[in-house]
């Protein structure tokens, strides 16, 4: 599969090619070889038919693809079994379309909107209690 063509179903209907997901620790983005398992699962490896990297369990996770919340071509997979959020980006629209739509069809995974985020307040400043003026004595 060509890096810009980067999504297929293989046989047996698994969803597969390539993404780009970005590191916890090296936060920039590195491409990425994924297979989505039994709708359960999305593997992924170094290079296609190359070792196991990792794997993001889909059961009770939320999506989250929405444009204002990413990098183009960009969406988010949080995982409730696991304390931290998967950052994936596609080469292109059409990629991010086809891998938005078979994560979203798994049994247990939930699609948070722009419309269903609520605003974040911004914390009111801390004012330091201020002391009484003093008077002057006379």
């Amino acid at each position: 599969t060509p890096f810009g063509m980067s999504a297929s179903s293989s046989p047996g209907g698994a969803v597969e090619g390539w993404l780009y997901k970005r590191g916890a620790i090296n936060t920039s983005y590195q491409k990425r070889y994924f297979k989505l398992r039994d709708q359960k699962q999305l593997d992924y490896y170094d290079t296609k038919g190359g070792s196991l990297k990792g794997v993001i369990p889909l059961k009770g996770s939320t999506l989250i693809p929405d444009k204002e919340e990413n990098e183009a071509h960009g969406f988010q997979i949080q995982p409730v079994s696991v304390s931290r959020v998967y950052r994936l980006k596609a080469a292109n629209l059409n990629t991010w379309k086809y891998w938005v739509g078979a994560i979203q069809r798994c049994p247990g995974v939930s699609v948070l909107s722009r419309s269903q985020i609520s605003p974040v307040e911004p914390p009111s400043p801390t004012v330091p209690p201020q002391s009484p003026p003093r008077r002057a004595s006379t």
